[in-house]
């Protein structure tokens, strides 16, 4: 009896094992659920790896948490096109560029484009500049074939669409690597992402799944999950949490994902960089020159990231472009600019009667930025000096310090540099701190007392002979004189004393021994 029980028992424990395995295996994942399909499977499935310790900064967060920290879908107006639109008025486009250049938005900039005088001017072209400059990472185009040409809204369509790509990636990215793939599917619709772009490590390589859910392979066949086998590792087709979108590098801007000239706003088009002869825009770069810039200065860009592929269920790996090979001119600004950098310091808001040149931020003074803000091309330059950026501050002292007073041609007269290597930098040094006038002023002054020459100029209305201070090539042949007679160091060390105290001479190395 006991060993009949004993079978029975056994019998009872083997069915149960057996309806709980088949349970089991006719389990639908969570896309057969939504599908309604069965996925057949050949293997049972592995046992569950142990759960990988994660770093701080992997804890996945709630998804709702996520995107309410994360910046709105970006949606054109439909009614914002070429056509459509009348072109602003006065009141309106005063309005506009009565707000910061930072605190503009596309919409406003775009109604910048209409304003009827835009073509004509100069000011408007310059703050359009800036702002396309300034929202360089978040995908406005800049560096158009044309300069400062718009774009219509088309355009502004497909450039909302590759920012919205780049949002979704980055709270998808918060969510963790092991993000369930139904939130992944929410953050994609929440920023209206029908087809998520493929980065090749999918289930068979460059698939994607449309809008009701169905998975196509990389040349937009249907999969059917029926006849999948054993490719699938999981309950479902892994979603690639960080898929690297498939852009093309246009103009000097960055990746627009635009394979195509589709900003109808010239007739040459939005042409690539090989077609128009532009540099590429460059990450990393310090001394990137712009030629919309009107000047054709060195510029310093935001950060940018160019996409590209990158495995599953990890963040994008943002390569670094080559940089431009650097000149002799910007290797010799940012020499200055470091070794200026100390003796300037941070903010500084002393009395009048101390300062003249009122608040100061790293050597740029109140006085100095509201004379530069009345020129049209430092318009969109901010009010206040404290509010200045590194790249602005350092693209004022590139321009109005350096290039204005031709301090690279100064610094290739023969000899020099063999001789007074510190007068050149003494010109720029003294320039910042007490105007880029009064330091050619002294230099020509120097000369002068120490040559015997006159490179005063008469003043046809006046008469009077005096000192312009425009380092040019009258000036720069008198410094060659002076090197050949050997007496540049006596040139160098009067403008020091011109400029500053003796004591700051010596102390930032200002002086040459004469001797």
């Amino acid at each position: 009896m006991q060993a009949q029980q004993a079978q029975a028992k056994q019998a009872q424990a083997t069915q149960a094992q057996a309806t709980q395995a088949q349970a089991t295996q006719a389990q639908p994942g969570f896309l057969a659920r939504k599908l309604g399909v069965t996925p057949v499977r050949s293997a049972p499935q592995p046992a569950p790896q142990p759960a990988i310790p994660r770093r701080p900064e992997e804890t996945p967060i709630r998804v709702e948490q996520a995107l309410a920290k994360s910046p709105p879908p970006l949606q054109s107006d439909p009614e914002d096109t070429w056509d459509g639109m009348a072109p602003p008025k006065p009141e309106e486009i005063q309005a506009i560029r009565d707000k910061p250049v930072a605190a503009r938005t596309h919409a406003d900039q775009r109604r910048l484009h209409w304003a009827e005088d835009y073509w004509t001017n100069e000011d408007i072209q310059t703050e359009t500049t800036a702002f396309y400059k300034l929202n360089s990472e978040v995908g406005a185009p800049t560096g158009h074939a044309t300069g400062h040409a718009p774009f219509g809204a088309d355009g502004a369509r497909s450039e909302d669409a590759r920012i919205n790509r780049q949002r979704a990636d980055d709270v998808i990215k918060r969510l963790g690597p092991d993000a369930d793939p139904d939130h992944v599917r929410m953050v994609e619709a929440h920023y209206g992402i029908a087809n998520p772009a493929s980065d090749g490590g999918g289930l068979l390589g460059g698939d994607w799944v449309d809008a009701q859910g169905n998975w196509h392979d990389d040349k937009g066949n249907r999969i059917d999950l029926e006849s999948i086998g054993t490719k699938g590792q999981a309950d479902a087709p892994k979603v690639p949490l960080m898929a690297a979108a498939q852009e093309q590098t246009q103009g000097t801007g960055p990746a627009t994902g635009n394979t195509s000239s589709s900003y109808p706003h010239s007739a040459t088009g939005f042409q690539p960089a090989s077609a128009t002869g532009a540099q590429p825009f460059v990450t990393n770069s310090q001394t990137q020159s712009w030629s919309d810039m009107g000047q054709g200065k060195a510029y310093q860009p935001p950060e940018t990231q160019v996409a590209q592929a990158s495995p599953p269920n990890s963040p994008l790996q943002a390569p670094i472009a080559p940089t431009q090979p650097q000149s002799r001119a910007d290797r010799t600004f940012q020499s200055y600019r470091k070794n200026l950098a100390p003796r300037e310091g941070g903010y500084a808001n002393r009395p009048l009667s101390v300062d003249k040149g009122g608040p100061t931020l790293k050597g740029m003074s109140q006085k100095a930025l509201d004379q530069f803000r009345q020129n049209s091309k430092w318009k969109h330059l901010p009010k206040q000096s404290k509010n200045l950026t590194n790249a602005q501050i350092d693209q004022i002292y590139r321009v109005e310090y350096f290039d204005r007073p031709q301090l690279d041609k100064l610094e290739q007269v023969p000899g020099l540099a063999q001789t007074a290597p510190q007068l050149t930098e003494q010109i720029f040094d003294a320039g910042v701190q007490h105007g880029i006038e009064d330091a050619g002023r002294w230099l020509q002054e120097s000369l002068d007392e120490v040559l015997g020459t006159d490179l005063r100029v008469t003043n046809p209305k006046t008469g009077q002979k005096n000192y312009d201070g425009i380092i040019g090539s009258g000036t720069r042949k008198t410094v060659e004189q002076a090197v050949q007679a050997g007496k540049i160091k006596e040139v160098n060390n009067r403008i020091a004393a011109k400029s500053r105290t003796q004591k700051e001479a010596f102390e930032f190395n200002l002086l040459l021994d004469a001797g």
